[in-house]
């Protein structure tokens, strides 16, 4: 599931779409205060993990990482608090059952 939006994204509508759990990760028990208090542009939810852009560009994801769908730099199986991934500037991105990719502002994938 993707979602964009042109202002505030309201997490909770993916809460409602999606379960906690799909949005936030296994063991989520609420909202992390990065994931609510910043502007967001897109997100997008796998099975167990999140991907969001904010709105100055940067990637940031969460939840399971199992298979590193949260990204390869993490070696922990959980990723409990949002996670800045790179240091460039992203304009889109899709997450699915187990992965995420994300194109940055270079057109590289």
């Amino acid at each position: 599931m993707s979602v964009t939006t042109r202002g505030r994204l309201v997490l909770a509508l993916l809460v409602a779409a999606s379960g906690c759990e799909s949005v936030f990760g296994v063991g989520y028990s609420g909202p992390a205060d990065a994931a609510i208090s910043s502007t967001w542009t897109a997100v997008g939810a796998g099975r167990a993990h999140t991907c969001g852009i904010r709105g100055d560009g940067t990637l940031w994801c969460w939840g399971a990482n199992g298979r590193g769908q949260v990204g390869a730099a993490f070696e922990q199986a959980e990723v409990i608090t949002p996670v800045q991934i790179g240091t460039g500037r992203w304009t889109g991105g899709a997450a699915g059952s187990d992965h995420t990719c994300a194109i940055a502002e270079d057109r590289v994938l």
